[in-house]
């Protein structure tokens, strides 16, 4: 089965936040929204840039994880979720990585497919 994540990713470099956020929806072939966090939470995303910076891309939230089918029409909706303007971006501002997704999913239980 294919799902779509929708995530952000903040950027620390010599492990000091530098306030960028990378928000990415990803496909994820998986059998379960467990898995599909299973499989984002090790998403690894660390280098050395031109200055001799380590920077590192580490995972802040998955906030949305939807089933998406494998026929879809042309500029289909895949897969969404609807939130106040105040909870995305703001919301992500200052804020530090999180351990993981999966306690917060079946607390919150609020994974919803979109076939």
């Amino acid at each position: 089965m294919r799902y779509m994540a929708l995530v952000v990713f903040a950027c620390f470099i010599n492990n000091k936040d530098t306030g960028s956020r990378d928000f990415q929806a990803i496909d994820v072939k998986a059998n379960s929204p467990e898995e599909v966090a299973l499989k984002v939470e090790r998403i690894k995303n660390d280098y050395t840039n031109d200055r001799g910076e380590k920077v590192s891309w580490q995972l802040v939230d998955i906030f949305h994880i939807g089933s998406i089918s494998k026929q879809c029409k042309d500029m289909e909706e895949i897969s969404g979720f609807i939130a106040k303007k105040n909870e995305l971006f703001g919301k992500y501002s200052k804020i530090k990585p999180k351990k993981s997704y999966l306690t917060k999913m079946f607390r919150n239980k609020k994974t919803k497919s979109m076939a």
